[in-house]
């Protein structure tokens, strides 16, 4: 009977050394070869439907022996012992990994791995057993890979002394005595932070398996490690920081679902903040290798989370979150298209970037508490998010109108905070007097609101001025913003503020401002052309001298660059070929419009035509825009210097 054995699984008696494999002779429940194919051929179709690259590998052995030699063992009851406790533990636990509940299924998705032979996130892997480095999903697609992964595979080189110095101290991080753990974190901390060890360290920590070391703990639902956890997540933004290599380690050892299920799950927003800085700093290590991760892992909708619990701002700790926090979105908007779908999927975004924005002396108060500008760059963040879904999403537009972002804009960020305050206008000399009085006391004395720099003020003008322009395509919020927030005065008033702030920074604000102004002055949608009529009359106070401020500057700017060889003039050229066709518009829907006063449009239009610094091409729009001025019946001012220079102008130009 020696000669024979019965299978575990079929209970088929078969020769013992022509139906089993010599590793299953001594073992107490062997399994033939025709189960043991089964099994495989099982575990192969999850390959194939888990992984692409996974591939045949036929075995073309002897033949079995034939089924004629095979007797059915007789069936006895009880003739074996009952399991072990640990044996139905494990055939439980096996079971629930072949026929996954639907609760067990929502577990594994929330925690998938990154496979190094798909490159792309998986609910299952196992990790490689040489270098202990990455995970594969299954065996094929690491043989696949292996060609590839070849070079990298093999363990981390480090120095008998060097693991004795780690291994004890790593270990000390799990302590339970709190001073213990601490001490051992210091001691980490001090090894990465000298600037001639720093790398050293880095590798050190990577040889001995930190990284698994510092997500196993991570991962462990124990409330009160929580310092211990925060500890863990400040040295792992650091060794990030310091080496690529531990970035590396980090997302293929699955650091990013561990610390996005951290933000989730944690009840300590230190700890949420924490993990969103780390995510950050890794992010920005390999964007376009991780922005798909990130996006597959959902991970938008749990920074958002974040930024909503952060939305009070009222410590230094919820403003960092916040700014790493958008910091990532943006990011991830920037690098992947997709991004967009996840940040408006809950349609609750616009009234949280709103909340935020309305905050913005809080914001700043803060910023000059803490000395540093963390709130500046949170403020640069929230305005830019903005613009960015509603430039990209135009379905979103109506949700920022009911969240009130307009009148936000309009009055509060740029009148109140970035433009410099209007003297009242009175009726009389004892009517001004009173009025300018109380305007003084009121702006400059028992005003509290936060006073801008003006490099913050061209700043925040540089990404709320854009943000008004897409809202302006649409007639009842044109109308809306022309009426209730005075929106071409308000436009005239920032453009002209920006043509005379500096050119380093505001340049591309000009722009920007001068489109604004040009929207709002001829609303960009469809309408009458007596209505643009009337709208140009109703406003001739700030179109006109508005427009000429903008030939003498841009003008100018280019007589500048011509001296400055370190001066870029593309920008200068833009702004004055914009101004031109603008002044070209206004000339064409004004008809018959009067002089005003400080606004000689046609005369500035004349000066472009005899700088020797403006292109030929520039040239030409401008006698364009001046015979508009002149068909359309427009009042046309020109001295008797102005009509020789155009005289000359015409005769070269004929020649």
């Amino acid at each position: 009977m020696d000669e024979y054995l019965a299978c575990e699984e079929c209970h088929v008696v078969q020769s013992k050394r022509d139906a089993f494999r010599e590793s299953q002779w001594d073992n107490p429940r062997p399994v033939c070869n025709a189960c043991a194919t089964k099994r495989a051929w099982a575990m192969f179709a999850a390959d194939i439907a888990a992984c692409p690259n996974a591939s045949v590998i036929h075995n073309h052995g002897n033949d079995p022996k034939p089924q004629s030699e095979v007797r059915q063992a007789p069936i006895q009851q009880n003739s074996r012992p009952q399991p072990a406790q640990w044996e139905k533990d494990a055939a439980q636990k096996i079971k629930k990994q072949l026929n996954p509940t639907p609760e067990t299924e929502e577990s594994v998705g929330k925690h998938k791995l990154w496979c190094a032979g798909c490159e792309r996130a998986v609910v299952k892997a196992q990790r490689c057993s040489q270098c202990k480095l990455v995970y594969f999903c299954s065996t094929s697609c690491q043989k696949t890979a292996w060609n590839r992964h070849k070079p990298q595979c093999r363990r981390l080189p480090i120095a008998t002394s060097e693991r004795e110095k780690w291994t004890p101290v790593l270990t000390a991080t799990k302590s339970t005595n709190a001073d213990e753990s601490w001490t051992a974190f210091a001691q980490i901390q001090s090894w990465i932070s000298q600037p001639d060890s720093a790398k050293d360290a880095s590798a050190a920590f990577r040889a001995v398996d930190g990284v698994s070391f510092f997500l196993e703990q991570l991962e462990a639902s124990v409330q009160h490690e929580t310092e211990t956890k925060w500890q863990i997540l400040l040295l792992l933004t650091r060794l990030v920081e310091i080496s690529t290599e531990v970035a590396t380690d980090l997302h293929r050892l699955g650091g990013v679902p561990v610390l996005l299920a951290l933000i989730s799950e944690s009840s300590d927003f230190r700890i949420q903040a924490s993990a969103v800085v780390t995510l950050c700093t890794l992010l920005a290590s390999n964007p376009k290798t991780l922005c798909a991760y990130f996006l597959d892992l959902d991970a938008i909708p749990v920074v958002i989370s974040v930024i909503a619990r952060a939305s009070s701002l009222d410590d230094d700790v919820k403003l960092v979150a916040c700014v790493q926090a958008t910091a990532l979105i943006l990011q991830l908007l920037e690098q992947h298209p997709d991004s967009m779908a996840q940040i408006t999927s809950d349609g609750k975004i616009a009234s949280l970037l709103v909340e935020i924005l309305c905050q913005i002396d809080g914001i700043y108060s803060l910023d000059r508490a803490t000395g540093v500008p963390v709130g500046h760059h949170l403020y640069l963040n929230i305005l830019s998010l903005t613009g960015s879904i509603v430039h990209a999403d135009p379905s979103t537009k109506s949700q920022f109108v009911s969240a009130e972002l307009l009148p936000l804009v309009c009055s509060t960020i740029i009148n109140d905070h970035c433009l410099p305050p209007q003297a009242p206008k009175g009726f009389s000399l004892w009517h001004f007097l009173w009025t300018w009085t109380l305007w003084f006391v009121y702006t400059f004395i028992y005003d509290f609101r936060v006073v801008l720099t003006s490099t913050e003020t061209l700043d925040i003008l540089d990404r709320a001025v854009p943000l008004l322009t897409p809202f302006l395509s649409t007639p009842e919020w044109c109308e809306d913003i022309t009426v209730k927030h005075n929106g071409v005065e308000l436009a005239a008033r920032t453009l002209e503020f920006v043509l005379h702030s500096d050119t380093k920074i505001a340049a591309r604000t000009r722009l920007s401002g001068l489109d604004l102004f040009v929207c709002v002055t001829l609303p960009p949608f469809d309408c009458p052309d007596e209505a643009r009529h009337n709208r140009i009359h109703e406003h001739l106070d700030h179109i006109l001298p508005t427009i000429d401020t903008t030939l003498r500057t841009a003008l100018k700017s280019l007589d500048a660059a011509a001296s400055s060889p370190e001066h870029e003039s593309t920008l200068d050229q833009m702004l004055l070929s914009e101004a031109i066709k603008s002044s070209g518009l206004v000339a064409h829907f004004g008809r018959s419009m009067p002089t005003v006063k400080r606004a000689n449009v046609s005369s500035t239009l004349i000066k472009v035509l005899l700088s020797l610094r403006v292109p030929d091409a520039l040239k030409w729009t401008a006698m364009a825009a001046l015979i508009q001025w002149d068909s359309n019946a427009n009042r046309v001012d020109l001295t008797a210097q102005d009509r020789t220079a155009l005289v000359a102008v015409a005769r070269w130009k004929r020649y």
